[in-house]
C-alpha cells in the first residue's frame, strides 16, 4: 500500500511528487512566529497589572520569549529545553491564574507552548 504520513504543522505548498516511506515535521520557525507575537502581546498587556511577583512574570516571560525566538532559527532550535519552557509557562500560568484581563491571550499560547514542547 502507498502512503504518505504527513504529520506536524506543515505550511506553505507542498510538492509530493512520487514519494516512498514517511514524511512527517514540521517547519518550526513559522509555527513559532504567533508564539512570539502572542508572549509579547502577554507582556504589554500585563504591564499595567498588579502582579504579586512582577520580577518573576517578567524573568520568565523574557525567557518563553527567548525560547520561541531560538526555536525559529534552525541553528538555536536545539538549545530550546522542553522542561524549562514547560516549568516557565507554568510559573507565568500560575502569576496570571487572578488576571481575567488576560486569560484569552494566556489560553492561546498554552496551545503554541504545547506544540514548542512538542517540536523536541
Amino acid at each position: 500500500m502507498t502512503g504518505i504520513n504527513i504529520s506536524g504543522g506543515n505550511f506553505g505548498p507542498i510538492n509530493t511528487g512520487t514519494n516512498s516511506g514517511s514524511m512527517s515535521g514540521a517547519n518550526i520557525n513559522q509555527q513559532q512566529a504567533p508564539l512570539v507575537t502572542l508572549l509579547e502581546q502577554l507582556r504589554a498587556e500585563t504591564a499595567a497589572l498588579e502582579i504579586a511577583d512582577r520580577k518573576a512574570l517578567d524573568r520568565n516571560l523574557t525567557g518563553l520569549l527567548e525560547d520561541a525566538r531560538k526555536a525559529q532559527d534552525p541553528d538555536t532550535a536545539e538549545d530550546v529545553e522542553p522542561e524549562v519552557v514547560r516549568t516557565r509557562w507554568e510559573k507565568v500560568k500560575g502569576l496570571l491564574s487572578q488576571a481575567s484581563e488576560v486569560s484569552g491571550t494566556v489560553a492561546q499560547i498554552g496551545g503554541h507552548i504545547s506544540e514548542l514542547i512538542g517540536a523536541f
